[in-house]
């Protein structure tokens, strides 16, 4: 069944399952809900953003996750009311690819703008503060059920080792490793903000992509 056009970035379903998010362009700048059946859709105007990157739906489904910028400013954290329509931005520094939000709503982890640290940003308000027992080079992609840690992940090409990291104490356990079956021509496992690796909230189930290339070799003969 067709439910509609546009871009679907981040975590689109209603928590009810009920509605898409979707960023469908035009001006000014807006997301519109999609009915999943029967339905009417509805405008979800944000003028005060020139750039949508992601988006994610609140558990409560009163509440939606933007991360975009503002004209002429950084990428930035924003909480949005699909009650009034109401715009807060509440991260205080720029905030990079990719963003996850907590199961229970009340944090962000997401890369600082120079890519290199993992940041907790409280919905609430407040200062980021680097994850501890993070590195260069993690992603984070993922919450444990209970909040308490963060499944981060390092880029690889033909395998990828996904950790979980305790948010207060910093204890990284390893969790699992990606492995193709086939290896053949993998050109390695996507990046974490383009085509990034998901794990579904109760932990028991992951999704993740990979870019392959064959190609076949001859013989040519009789040539002279």
């Amino acid at each position: 069944m067709r439910i509609g056009e546009g871009d679907a970035r981040g975590r689109v379903f209603t928590p009810d399952g009920k509605w898409i998010i979707v960023d469908t362009g035009g001006t000014p700048r807006h997301l519109e809900m999609l009915p999943v059946g029967s339905g009417v859709p509805r405008l979800l105007p944000v003028p005060q953003l020139e750039t949508l990157i992601a988006w994610y739906p609140f558990a409560d489904g009163g509440r939606l996750l933007l991360h975009g910028n503002a004209h002429g400013e950084p990428p930035h954290l924003f909480e949005m009311s699909l009650v009034d329509g109401a715009i807060r931005q509440f991260s205080q520094v720029p905030v990079g690819r990719p963003t996850r939000l907590s199961n229970d709503g009340q944090n962000v982890a997401a890369m600082g703008e120079s890519d290199t640290t993992v940041l907790l940003l409280p919905v609430a308000g407040g200062e980021a503060r680097p994850v501890p027992g993070c590195v260069a080079g993690d992603l984070p992609i993922g919450w444990t059920p209970d909040d308490r840690a963060l499944y981060v992940y390092r880029r690889g090409r033909t395998s990828v080792s996904i950790e979980r990291v305790d948010i207060t104490t910093g204890e990284r356990t390893p969790w699992h490793t990606i492995r193709p079956a086939d290896p053949a021509g993998i050109n390695d496992i996507m990046p974490g903000y383009v085509m990034p690796v998901y794990i579904t909230p109760d932990g028991q189930t992951y999704a993740y992509s990979y870019r392959r290339f064959l190609s076949d070799l001859y013989v040519v003969s009789g040539l002279s």
